[in-house]
C-alpha cells in the first residue's frame, strides 16, 4: 500500500471519511463513465502548460495525451480528513514517472481565497512542490458597518443604512443582480433604498478619460446614478433584499471595491452575538447561475434608549457657537461604571482645540446631578462614578455646541451608553438639523462706474 497526503490551504476542510476518485480514470470527470473509457479533458478545466501532449493531434484535450491512467489494483483503501489535510491510501504503489489525475471532495471551501493559496502534495517520502491553489468565488475585502446598532421598538422603527464592503471575484454583468439577505429579525422593505459606489480608494478620475467611449465604458462600471438601479424587496417586506442592474449598460467590475449601502429596520430583539448577513451575486434575474457568495459577520443589536431629543436651536447659520437644549432617558438603570456618550455627526464641536471642558454646560434637571462631563471635538461623555441614572428617569442638560461649516453628509446624532468592559447597552440616534452654509472664499471687487460721478448735488 501507499498513502498520498493532500495539504490544502488553512479554511478547507476536508470530511473526516473523504471521497476520493482514482480508478477506472473515466470516472474522475463523470461518475457514471465505469466503462473505462477514457474522457476528453472538459474545457472548463485548465490545462497544466508543462504537461505537453504525447500523441495524436496537438488538440491536447484527449485524457490520454495529458495523463496516465490509473494502474488497475490501485483503487483507494481509504481516505481520511482532517481540517485541511488528507490522507489517501492506496492498495498499490504508484509508477515512477507517471502522471495521475484524481478528484478529492472537500467538505468545505475557505469563506475568502486564503492569503497562503498553495497545495502540497506528500508521496512516499517525497513532496512536491507547493502549487497555487484556485481563486474562491466568494467577495473579497468585506465588511458591514451600521449607521445604528438600536433595536427597534414597538412604538419606534429604527431605520439604519447599513454600508457593505465588498470585492466581486467575478464581474456581476448588465443583467445581472445582488442579493442580500439580512439575519432574522432585520427587515428591507418591498419598496427598498439601495445605493452603489466605487470605494473613494479606488474610483477613477473620469475628467482624465476624454468624452466619447472611453469615458462612457468608464463610467459603465465606476458610476451609478438612483436611475441606473433598481431595488426590490420581497412583495411581503422581509430580510431579502436585490439590487438589479438592469438600467444603461451599467455592471459591476470583477475585482474593483465597491461600496453598497441598503436601508433596513432594524429588528425588535437584541443579539448578544454579531450574525452573518449573506451576499450572492447572479448572472440574471433567476437565481439559478451564482457567480460570488460571501456571509459577512454583522453587528450586535442592542437595547433603543427610552428618548434623546433637543429642543429647536436659535441659530443653523454655519460656524455659530450657541447652547443646545438635550433630553434623554434610558430602558434600564445607569449603573456606577458605566458611561454615557452623545456623539454629533462630524465637524460640530463641543469644545475648543486641547480643552476637555464643556463649555457653558448646565445640568437642568433628572438624578445625573454630580457627575461633570468631559468633552472632546464631536463627544460629550459621562462616566458615572458616585451616581445612578434610574431607569426611565429623564435627563436634561444645556451645552456650547459650535455648527459645522456646512450639512454633513451623515448628518446624525447618537446617544450611548457603554458599561465598564466597553460594552454598548443602549443607543439611539435622531436627525441633525440643516445647517445654512458658509459662503466659500467671498471676495468684494471694485468695478468702474458705468456714468461718471458728480461732484456738486442739489439738495
Amino acid at each position: 500500500t501507499g498513502t498520498l497526503t493532500v495539504r490544502a490551504p488553512v479554511g478547507y476542510v476536508f470530511d473526516a471519511e473523504c471521497r476520493v476518485v482514482t480508478e477506472p480514470s473515466s470516472r474522475i470527470f463523470n461518475d457514471s463513465a465505469v466503462e473505462g473509457t477514457l474522457p476528453r479533458v472538459p474545457d472548463n478545466v485548465p490545462l497544466d502548460p508543462a504537461l505537453t501532449h504525447t500523441i495524436g493531434p496537438p488538440e491536447k484535450r484527449a485524457y490520454a495525451q495529458r495523463y496516465d491512467p490509473w494502474p488497475t489494483g490501485t483503487a483507494t483503501v481509504s481516505c481520511l480528513g482532517r481540517n485541511n489535510e488528507a490522507r489517501i491510501t492506496l492498495e498499490a504503489g504508484l509508477e515512477l514517472f507517471k502522471t495521475y489525475l484524481f478528484r478529492l471532495a472537500v467538505l468545505r471551501n475557505p469563506p475568502v481565497t486564503p492569503e497562503y493559496n498553495y497545495f502540497l502534495l506528500e508521496y512516499n517520502g517525497e513532496a512536491s512542490l507547493p502549487f497555487l491553489g484556485v481563486n474562491i468565488w466568494a467577495f473579497g475585502n468585506t465588511s458591514i458597518v451600521p449607521t445604528t446598532t438600536a433595536a427597534s421598538r414597538s412604538d419606534f422603527l429604527t431605520t439604519n443604512e447599513v454600508t457593505i464592503q465588498l470585492r466581486p471575484v467575478n464581474p456581476v454583468p448588465n443583467g445581472g443582480h445582488v442579493r442580500v439577505t439580512a439575519p432574522s429579525g432585520f427587515q428591507i422593505p418591498t419598496e427598498c433604498v439601495m445605493s452603489l459606489a466605487v470605494h473613494e480608494s479606488e474610483m477613477p478620475n473620469i475628467s482624465a478619460y476624454p468624452p466619447g467611449t472611453a469615458r462612457a465604458q468608464v463610467l459603465q462600471w465606476a458610476e451609478f446614478m438612483p436611475s441606473d438601479l433598481t431595488c426590490q424587496g420581497d412583495q411581503t417586506a422581509s430580510s431579502r433584499g436585490r439590487l438589479l442592474l438592469t438600467q444603461n449598460n451599467k455592471y459591476m467590475r470583477a475585482h474593483t471595491l465597491y461600496v453598497l449601502k441598503v436601508q433596513v429596520i432594524n429588528p425588535q430583539t437584541t443579539s448578544a452575538v454579531p450574525e452573518e448577513w449573506h451576499v450572492q451575486s447572479y448572472e440574471d434575474l433567476t437565481v439559478n447561475n451564482i457567480i460570488d457568495e460571501s456571509y459577512i459577520t454583522g453587528f450586535v443589536v442592542n437595547t433603543a434608549v427610552q428618548f434623546f431629543a433637543y429642543l429647536k436651536p436659535e441659530s443653523t447659520n454655519a460656524l455659530v457657537k450657541q447652547r443646545l437644549d438635550f433630553n434623554m432617558s434610558f430602558p434600564e438603570t445607569v449603573a456606577i461604571g458605566d458611561q454615557i456618550q452623545i456623539v454629533a455627526p462630524v465637524s460640530y464641536l463641543f469644545s475648543d482645540p486641547g480643552d476637555r471642558r464643556c463649555p457653558q454646560y448646565v445640568f437642568l434637571d433628572g438624578a445625573m446631578t454630580k457627575t461633570i462631563p468631559t468633552c472632546s471635538a464631536n463627544i460629550i461623555s459621562w462616566h458615572l462614578m458616585d451616581e445612578s441614572i434610574p431607569a426611565l428617569s429623564p435627563v436634561r442638560f444645556m451645552v456650547q455646541v459650535q455648527n459645522p461649516p456646512r450639512t454633513p453628509t451623515i448628518n446624525l446624532f447618537q446617544v450611548r451608553q457603554v458599561d465598564m468592559n466597553g460594552t454598548r447597552k443602549s443607543s439611539r440616534m435622531l436627525e441633525g438639523y440643516e445647517i445654512v452654509p458658509e459662503l466659500a472664499s467671498p471676495v468684494i471687487t471694485q468695478d468702474p462706474s458705468s456714468l461718471p460721478c458728480r461732484i456738486d448735488v442739489n439738495l
